[in-house]
């Protein structure tokens, strides 16, 4: 098909379906409100083409350029654009659903409100100047990287990150929940605020990161490393911990109830003012560790193994210890009377009916 007969479609005003408009150049034309269904445009260059509310289903799109094209509440359904190229693309309220993206490119792209959902984006290549609320649900990102990306608010769930490169990204509150980041590694990165719920970062490591605020509730991270980083109040409850090693990472103000903690090493942190209730530590070790005023009741701490540490007003009430001698420690308070009297207040009333 030529430039001119697909401008006479258009001029129908009717959807246009099962065309063969490969390799056209279609710059400096209006195609908003248009739907395309099951139309080859592989190899055709959209550059220069406005799209708005435009709707491409089933289409051809490999080899397609977009290259520097604003594009506004577009819609990619069941479509391939493998090896489609969105370098420099301003992409707002773009859905790409059930798709094959391949090997698709968007450097220096902008991402705002736009969704990926189970579609393939494997070995893609984003280097976005902005991700804005941008969700990748059960999508396929396979050696894909993020490299220099910055996401806000945006949404990774149900994905499998663990082979993606995100070297040099920054995150605001972004959230991975659900996700599989086995053995990854983070490296100088900013994670401000991000809740990585019931996801998988076992022996995943984060070196110098900061992760204020994140949330790891639920989350598998056994056998990770925190090297140099801050964790001030990151939140640990139920999730599992076992065998991770935090060195010269602070942790202050730290929620870990019902964390298995089990085997798990703190060297050189502060654990100031964080909460450890109900959480199993066994076999834990400490080495020069700030404990001020942080609290383990109900906790098992059998076979704790510490040295150099800074107790003052760290409680103990009703935790499991091997030996009495930690709660002799100066600066350890073996119980609170207050919580004490309490449950022997609430024992009565229990007998009592």
């Amino acid at each position: 098909m030529t430039r001119e007969e697909f401008v006479t479609l258009l001029n129908r005003y009717e959807p246009i379906s099962q065309q063969d408009c490969s390799g056209l150049r279609l710059d400096g034309l209006d195609l908003s409100g248009f739907v395309f269904d099951r139309v080859d445009f592989s190899g055709a260059c959209f550059t220069g083409t406005k799209l708005q509310d435009t709707i491409f289903s089933g289409c051809n799109l490999t080899d397609a350029s977009f290259t520097g094209v604003a594009m506004s509440k577009c819609m990619f359904t069941e479509s391939t654009l493998t090896s489609a190229n969105f370098d420099q693309s301003v992409l707002h309220a773009v859905g790409i659903v059930k798709s094959d993206a391949r090997a698709a490119s968007f450097q220096g792209a902008s991402l705002e409100a736009c969704s990926f959902s189970t579609t393939n984006l494997n070995e893609a290549h984003f280097s976005l100047e902005q991700c804005l609320k941008t969700s990748f649900y059960q999508t396929s990102l396979e050696l894909t990287t993020f490299i220099d990306s910055a996401f806000e608010l945006s949404i990774f769930f149900q994905n499998k990150l663990n082979t993606a490169n995100f070297d040099q990204a920054y995150f605001d509150r972004t959230v991975f929940n659900e996700t599989q980041m086995q053995g990854m590694q983070f490296h100088e990165m900013t994670f401000h605020q991000c809740p990585f719920i019931k996801a998988d970062l076992s022996t995943a490591e984060f070196n110098n990161c900061l992760m204020a605020s994140c949330n790891f509730q639920g989350a598998t991270l056994t056998g990770a490393t925190f090297q140099h980083s801050d964790c001030t109040n990151a939140i640990f409850i139920d999730a599992n911990v076992s065998q991770a090693v935090f060195s010269n990472t602070v942790c202050s103000q730290s929620m870990w109830l019902n964390a298995i903690a089990a085997r798990t090493t703190f060297t050189e942190c502060d654990l100031t003012e964080s909460i450890f209730h109900y959480a199993n530590c066994e076999d834990m070790t400490f080495d020069t560790v700030n404990l001020t005023r942080t609290d383990f009741s109900w906790a098992n701490l059998r076979n704790l193994r510490y040295t150099n540490l800074r107790l003052d007003d760290t409680l103990f009430h009703r935790s499991l210890v091997s030996s009495s001698a930690l709660l002799r420690l100066p600066g350890a308070i073996e119980k609170r009377d207050y919580l004490y009297e309490s449950e022997l207040w609430t024992e009565s009333a229990r007998t009592a009916y």
